[in-house]
This record gives C-alpha cells, sequence and structure tokens, in this order.
C-alpha cells in the first residue's frame, strides 16, 4: 500500500550529472531551485548542460506541467517522460494546496492519473547521453504515524484507548479475523494510559501487515487523560479509510462486522449504521440490551429522546467519513461529558440517518471502568428535555404528559416557561393521582401557581410525552397505545 500524509517536505529527483530539480512545497509557492531545467509545454525541452534557467515561482495546472509565474497551484502531476536512454516515470504525486500553509489533505485529497502524460523521443536531459534514475517521489511522513493513501484505504477501524491492555488483544484478534475483502486500516490512539496498552498495539504491527492491514499508532503522555472524544477525534485525524468503524478496545466484533455495515453504509453514505449486540457477562442490563436489539427502523428515530441514549450504541456505529465530517468533531470536555449523545444528536439536526444492521456484529462489554460510568443521569435528562423541545414539542400547540407521576412532574418542571404552558393534562391510571384533580407547580414563582389537570387516559387527548418505563408493564402500556389507535412520532413520543 503506497503512503501518502501532510507533509511540509520536498519533492526530489536525481539525475546522473548530479543536476537536481527540487520542487519544494512551501506556503501557496512551488519554488525551483536556480540550476534546474523548466519544464514549459507539453513536448519537454530540457536543454543544454550549463544552462541556468531560474524560476522564482510555478503553476502546474490539469493538463500540463508548467513552472514559471509567480504564484502556484500545484492540481495535479503524473507524467512519463521517455527518451532515447532517459526514462522519468510519476508513480504517484498527488498534492493539494488546502490553505495558507499548503498543506496536503487526506480525504478527498488524492491525485490519480488525470493529468496529461508527456512523452518525446528525441529530447535530451542535460547532455546527449543524461539519464533519469530517480523514479518516484517519496513524501515523508511527519511523525511516526503511517498514512494510507485514502482513495486506496476502504475503511478505518478507529479504536481510542485508556488502559485497555486487558482486552486489547483479544479486540485487535478480532479486527484480524474480519472477513472483509476490502482495504483496512486500524487507527489506535492511547489516551495517557498508564499499563502497557501502547506496547500491546506496537506488538500486533507486524503481524496486521503480513495480513495487509496497515495499522496507525499515537497518544500522548500527560499526566491525565483528556477523554474519549478528544481520542476519538485524533484517531480519526490520522486515519485514512473512507468508511470509519468505531471499535471500543474493550469489546470485540464479529468476523463478519466489517463486511455487513460496509455494505449497510455503501447505500446510505449520511447515516449512522448500527449493530445487534451480545452483553457479557451474560445478563447485565437485560433490559437496556433488549432495547438495543429490537427497536424497529421507525423507532430508531422516534425514541432517540428516551434515557437509554442514541437508538444504536456507540461501540456499533460505522458511517461514511464524508458524513463524519459534515458532522462535526466529538466534543473534547473530557470525562462526565456524553460525547457519543452530542454527536448523535447533531447528526440527526444535520438530516442523517440511523440505521441497523439486524445480526448479533458485537460483543459488548460491561464492566465497573467503563467511560459511560462517569456521565451524570441529571446531564443525560437536560440534554434530553433540550433536544425534545428543540425538535417535537416546539411544533405542537398544545400536549398531555403521560403520567401524573414522578417523572411527569419531572419533565414540567423541566420545560421552558413556553412549553409548560402548552402542558393541557397530565394523564394516568392510578385513580389516587386522578382523584387529586390538579397537579400544582409549587416551585413556580408565577401567581397564582400553575394547576394542570390530571386525568385518567381515556378521557385525555394526544399528542402524548409518555413518561412510563419501557418495558415495565409487561406489555400493558404498549397495549393500551395500541388500542387507541395512535401512531408512535405523531401522535406520541417516549420520554421515559
Amino acid at each position: 500500500m503506497s503512503s501518502l500524509q501532510r507533509c511540509p517536505g520536498e519533492l526530489e529527483e536525481e539525475w546522473s550529472g548530479a543536476k537536481r530539480v527540487c520542487l519544494r512545497v512551501q506556503h501557496e509557492d512551488l519554488t525551483t531551485e536556480p540550476k534546474a531545467a523548466t519544464l514549459e509545454r507539453l513536448s519537454v525541452n530540457m536543454e543544454s548542460s550549463d544552462a541556468s534557467n531560474e524560476v522564482k515561482h510555478a503553476t502546474l495546472g490539469s493538463k500540463a506541467a508548467s513552472l514559471g509565474a509567480t504564484g502556484a497551484t500545484e492540481e495535479a502531476f503524473v507524467a512519463t517522460v521517455e527518451s532515447k536512454a532517459t526514462t522519468m516515470e510519476s508513480s504517484v504525486v498527488a498534492a493539494i494546496l488546502e490553505d495558507k500553509n499548503a498543506t496536503f489533505g487526506v480525504e478527498g485529497a488524492t491525485m490519480e492519473s488525470s493529468v496529461a502524460s508527456l512523452q518525446s523521443t528525441d529530447d535530451t536531459l542535460g547532455s546527449s547521453d543524461a539519464s533519469l534514475e530517480s523514479s518516484f517521489a517519496t513524501l515523508k511522513s511527519v511523525g511516526a504515524c503511517e498514512k494510507v493513501e485514502s482513495s486506496n484505504i476502504q475503511v478505518s477501524v478507529i479504536i481510542p484507548v485508556y488502559n485497555g491492555a486487558k482486552w486489547l488483544d483479544e479486540c485487535l484478534q478480532a479486527v484480524l479475523d474480519q472477513d472483509f475483502q476490502g482495504t483496512l486500516e486500524i487507527s489506535v490512539f492511547d489516551d495517557a494510559s498508564t499499563d502497557n496498552s501502547r506496547g500491546i498495539a506496537e506488538s500486533w504491527r507486524e503481524r496486521l501487515r503480513m495480513r495487509g492491514v496497515t495499522m496507525v499508532i499515537s497518544g500522548h503522555n500527560t499526566d491525565r487523560p483528556r477523554g474519549v472524544g478528544f481520542a476519538k477525534n485524533k484517531a480519526v485525524a490520522q486515519s485514512s479509510g473512507r468508511y470509519l468503524c468505531f471499535q471500543d478496545a474493550d469489546d470485540v466484533m464479529m468476523p463478519q462486522r466489517v463486511r455487513l455495515q460496509y455494505e449497510a453504509a455503501v447505500l446510505n453514505p449520511d447515516t449512522i449504521v448500527g449493530c445487534q449486540v451480545r452483553r457479557i457477562p451474560e445478563g447485565s442490563t437485560e433490559r437496556y440490551t433488549r432495547w438495543i436489539n429490537t427497536l424497529s427502523p421507525e423507532q430508531l428515530l422516534t425514541q432517540v429522546y428516551t434515557s437509554h441514549g442514541p437508538t444504536v450504541v456507540m461501540p456499533t456505529w460505522f458511517c461514511s467519513r464524508h458524513w463524519f465530517q459534515k458532522v462535526g468533531a466529538f466534543d473534547e470536555g473530557g470525562k462526565g461529558v456524553p460525547e457519543d449523545l452530542l454527536w448523535f444528536y447533531q447528526s440527526l439536526r444535520q438530516g442523517g440517518g440511523v440505521i441497523r444492521v439486524d445480526e448479533c456484529l458485537l460483543i459488548y462489554r460491561y464492566h465497573e471502568h467503563a467511560a459511560t460510568h462517569s456521565v451524570l443521569e441529571e446531564t443525560i435528562w437536560n440534554l434530553r428535555v433540550h433536544f425534545l423541545e428543540e425538535r417535537v414539542l416546539g411544533q405542537w400547540d398544545s400536549f398531555t404528559i403521560w403520567n401524573a407521576g414522578k417523572q411527569g412532574r419531572k419533565l414540567y418542571r423541566s420545560l421552558t416557561s413556553t412549553n409548560q404552558k402548552k402542558v393541557k393534562a397530565f394523564c394516568d391510571v392510578d385513580e389516587n393521582k386522578i382523584k387529586k384533580g390538579f397537579y400544582t407547580y409549587e416551585e413556580s414563582k408565577e401567581r397564582p401557581k400553575p394547576r394542570v389537570p390530571v386525568l385518567h387516559y381515556r378521557d385525555s387527548s394526544p399528542p402524548f410525552i409518555v413518561c412510563v418505563k419501557l418495558d415495565m408493564t409487561g406489555g400493558v402500556l404498549e397495549e393500551t397505545l395500541l388500542s387507541l389507535c395512535l401512531t408512535e412520532g405523531v401522535d406520541y413520543y417516549h420520554f421515559n
């Protein structure tokens, strides 16, 4: 696999007579050194061994190669020059000047053989017997990371690591065992681990290389980790694949995961693709796991306001790089920030889809050190309320809160004053709550204090925000909603 990386360095080609042409990409100029030959047209003229054509700035255009002018842009340059005793082959010279600093882009910046071939049979270079032996330009990497030309890598497996030594061998072996036949890369970023995570990752480099899998590893050694969002962003930035497969170091992917999710993502490039999971230890988070695996395609979009978070869990995510870049980087607030939920909501705001491959493609590990435990329930609650108000309540003139108990009342108190005024009633099945007739918002500063009617659900009217825990009523709630001929996502939304 060829390697392409951002490089502020130089492209060199040497001739046998010690004549040298140096193209140095520096900011927005391409400067040629004195004593170099000038390629000016489709026919290549390289004259006189003693001639010195001084060229200050150059522009390499898309159908011709010329060195001359003052400000330069290199759009494409792949050329073959043939002569009686002379051959020059430029196998990969790809560059885009994307900004003031002339950085080489990784995504979408690959230039293939899209420009003119320069051929000549009678030209001489320097002297009659001159020859060009340097047949390609080397783009040197910055730092220790490997880079793979983005057009050649189809999928990058993104693995942020913090003290994952206990599980990392099993995780990487599972990536090696994938039945995906395309090009694959693993991008690991170590977020200041205090165990041997970095060393274990490095030990896999040669084994993966022998199987055609490129490995990119980097990290930092500061006194504290920067957080999951930071590590994911770094791992994505140093990767090259057109599609991104997110993988936690403590989880294990099934052999068909990359292949099946890649096939789905190619057909749905503006979508987060998830999958079903198997939770270990068996029986841990049983209700949550059942919810993950049984949501209908419609519920993947309608149940995004529940306490469970994203309807496809982060360790199963697979998406195009194009979509990731459109949505933007993960929040880097660090410990306690639900970076996955924030990114998931932003993807929905951008019009992104959510689908799930209905096969178990991930062993999803539950343990006390998981990063998710650092996120407070109240943080999740506030984000959910805000998103519900933004996406649903803002479109409704009035609505009923289904549950006059603790959760329903908490939702009411969490709403903005504008949306509180839209609540026409609470509804419930508990006769004791219904007998009270009203819920009085005692904490309100308004006078008189707001009083909201409490009705039986048969006497109330949609739309509803349902604040009853899913999968906790033995199916009674679900049957009741069906009996009322209500449509989820139109007549009601779950906020449980």
